[in-house]
């Protein structure tokens, strides 16, 4: 049994992490409008 607890833990964690990668990404790319905003020095 220690091998599959093992096994389950290490899937366990890797999908906590493709988790917090994804949300960090998703995170990133959900707010590129600020950037987007023409300068008000330019207008």
């Amino acid at each position: 049994m220690p091998c599959a607890r093992g096994s389950w833990l290490a899937k366990l964690s890797i999908v906590a992490q493709l988790i917090n990668f994804g949300a960090f990404c998703h995170g990133r790319q959900t707010q590129p409008w600020p950037v987007r905003f023409p300068d008000p020095r330019q207008g």
